[in-house]
């Protein structure tokens, strides 16, 4: 070959040398690249709106995203996840119910929504229970609660204050736009009365999940016969303003003023203090004796009262209960709390005299130490009732006929058999 032709072919390879440079695979040819070196770098793609199409493993730099938050990672085809935090290399958190993430930079705030979760504040003022009359109507109520009701739930507490005065019998209340749900007594079955409704009195409900209905407690509307306001301490809890005894028995001052002391030499009536009670103090004694107060019945038919001792002393047992009085004869009818050993018990007596007792029911044992009684009496009839699920339902301990004459109702407590009590009324409704 002559030099010419030579020179042409190194011109020739030069040229294609220079217009058609060599590409190298990093997947294929790349081996233990270290990068630590070179300049800078652009590991991902980058855009401003992420690709419609992906392939798993595949990532993006979304540069209109947060500061700290631009990582996207193909988690399946098409189907892009952001890498929450990945400026902050904390642990991954995402919105859901109640949960609200806010992010900043490299920063992420986690806080609850309070329109689900309701705040200290609200929790401590017991505000999440009620609800708000928004209807003008007295036996189709519908209402609103902060935050707004999600479904009924089974024992859910309903607080509400009546706006408008009612005839009583079928009644229906829809919160938040669930389904209307029937406002019953605390038996489940009997429909709410008159007095259980007028305006501007408060009643608390619990939710029935098995009969699907709200359930009054405590019995009806507590109303007493007097006292003043005062502030109220343990045993009651508040709930929107309104006093409850622990089991969910709305708490109403027993009357201040009023009561006939029967059989009282040595006792004592305590009118003040105690969280708004009242109290018996009665002497030490070597056999039974009852120690009362009495009201006039008047019009009412029921008693309902919260009972327990405050302290107790002796071998012999201790009584506390309400019932009726027949100031002619002197006869007594009572259900009451007995204090006898280590547990308390419930039992409904006859008294001839503050010192004779006629007879004794079966006894409803593990009462507890504060105890729901309730007495009902009408054309001669006595009913005597204990409560062992803070009102919800009441069991029958006895009954008796022909006790015509008994116009008092009365609140009593023994010092029997060398013991000595306390005993104290902590609600009194008489309706």
């Amino acid at each position: 070959m002559s030099k010419q032709w030579l020179a042409w072919w190194i011109v020739l390879g030069l040229g294609v040398t220079a217009d058609a440079q060599t590409q190298v695979s990093l997947k294929t040819q790349a081996r233990s690249a270290d990068l630590s070196n070179v300049g800078p770098t652009k590991p991902m793609q980058t855009g401003t709106a992420l690709p419609v199409a992906c392939t798993t493993g595949q990532m993006f730099f979304l540069t209109t995203a947060p500061a700290g938050a631009n990582l996207y990672a193909c988690a399946a085809t098409n189907v892009w996840s952001a890498i929450v935090g990945s400026g902050g290399g904390g642990v991954n958190v995402a919105a859901g119910s109640g949960i609200v993430v806010t992010q900043s930079g490299s920063t992420d705030t986690i806080s609850t929504d309070p329109a689900v979760v309701p705040t200290k504040s609200v929790v401590q003022a017991s505000t999440s229970n009620i609800v708000t009359l928004t209807s003008a109507s007295s036996s189709a109520l519908t209402g609103t609660q902060n935050p707004a009701l999600a479904g009924y739930s089974d024992k859910q507490l309903v607080e509400l204050t009546w706006n408008v005065a009612c005839a009583g019998g079928p009644m229906t209340l829809a919160v938040d736009g669930l389904p209307a749900t029937s406002l019953v007594k605390a038996d489940g079955a009997t429909a709410l009365s008159a007095a259980d409704c007028t305006s501007g009195q408060t009643n608390l409900f619990s939710y029935d999940g098995t009969l699907g209905k709200f359930k009054l407690l405590g019995g009806g509307a507590i109303t007493g016969g007097g006292g003043s306001s005062v502030t109220f301490a343990p045993p009651y809890i508040q709930s929107g303003g309104n006093n409850y005894l622990p089991f969910g028995f709305q708490a109403t001052l027993p009357p201040t003023s009023g009561w006939t002391a029967l059989n009282f030499s040595g006792a004592t009536l305590v009118t003040s203090g105690r969280g708004g009670a009242i109290a018996i103090t009665s002497p030490l004694t070597g056999s039974l004796n009852l120690y009362s107060q009495t009201l006039p019945i008047g019009s009412t038919a029921t008693l309902t009262g919260a009972v327990g001792f405050l302290s107790a002393t002796g071998g012999g047992g201790t009584y506390c209960g309400v019932g009726i009085q027949n100031p002619t004869s002197g006869n007594l009818y009572t259900i009451a709390q007995v204090v006898a050993g280590a547990a308390a018990f419930a039992t409904a007596s006859l008294f001839n005299s503050p010192t004779s007792k006629n007879f004794d029911t079966a006894q409803v044992e593990s009462v507890g130490s504060l105890t729901l009684v309730r007495m009902a009496y009408s054309g001669g009839t006595a009913t005597a009732y204990v409560s062992t699920d803070g009102g919800a339902s009441w069991f029958q301990v006895d009954q008796r006929t022909s006790l015509t004459g008994y116009t008092n109702w009365v609140f009593t407590s023994s010092g029997s058999s060398g013991g000595n009590s306390n005993c104290t009324l902590y609600s009194w409704s008489a309706q």
